[in-house]
């Protein structure tokens, strides 16, 4: 969140957020894809078109207006998620409230269930076990065409 925010201050036209967030994301994806959080149905789609191109392949997810994380007791934002499930949902949103509204796109990739290399999705040049580097590939070729459009 303290990057975000750094970032913000920057004036930036686009905000793109990578981690390896939550375990439900894996639950949600196994390790064919990365989920994508987004703003901007434009980033997503040229991320999205950048991973099916080079097979860091990315999926989307919707951010909901109604989830409120600037309603804690204790704090001034609350990332505790109390429903089961969800919990990839409300980490993006969570990251969201430090971005912010657009003009600015957001787009966050939780890539939990992508950073290591396995037996199911079968690699010519990745070990099992090792780290995948993904969605590097992904975001390479998503900035290669983003700097054409700009």
């Amino acid at each position: 969140s303290d990057v975000l925010s750094y970032a913000a201050c920057l004036s930036p036209n686009q905000v793109i957020s990578v981690a390896t967030l939550s375990k439900s994301m894996m639950t949600a994806m196994g390790t064919g894809a990365s989920g994508a959080f987004s703003t901007s149905k434009r980033l997503y789609k040229v991320l999205h078109k950048a991973g099916e191109f080079n097979g860091d392949r990315v999926w989307g997810f919707p951010f909901y207006d109604d989830i409120n994380l600037s309603n804690a007791k204790a704090a001034d934002f609350g990332n505790l998620n109390v429903l089961k499930g969800g919990s990839s949902l409300f980490g993006a949103s969570f990251l969201k409230e430090f971005v912010p509204p657009p003009p600015i796109e957001y787009m966050h990739v939780d890539n939990y269930g992508t950073t290591i290399a396995n037996k199911l999705f079968p690699s010519l040049y990745l070990r099992n076990g090792y780290a995948t580097g993904r969605p590097v590939r992904a975001l390479v070729d998503y900035f290669k065409h983003v700097g054409r459009e700009e």
